[in-house]
């Protein structure tokens, strides 16, 4: 069965820190829009850590959610 499309489950925003003499790379926080979980980043590699992390998370929440449907035609109690 096909899933549904969400938008929403690959929507960040990223807000990037002024840059610093001696910082090695970029800084700053990302935001997954669908869920409004947040992390902090220090540098490209922790940004990449951080990405990966939303987008395995956001897999399992659609999954469980999948999980849960309703099925048409089926009353709630019967599905207990």
């Amino acid at each position: 069965m096909t899933e549904p499309f969400r938008p929403l489950d690959h929507v960040y925003v990223l807000k990037l820190n002024q840059a610093h003499p001696g910082r090695p790379g970029p800084s700053g926080r990302l935001e997954h829009v669908g869920s409004g979980r947040r992390h902090e980043f220090h540098d490209g590699a922790s940004l990449l850590e951080c990405i990966a992390r939303e987008e395995a998370r956001a897999a399992q929440d659609a999954e469980a959610a999948a999980l849960v449907r309703p099925v048409p035609g089926v009353p709630d109690e019967q599905l207990r």
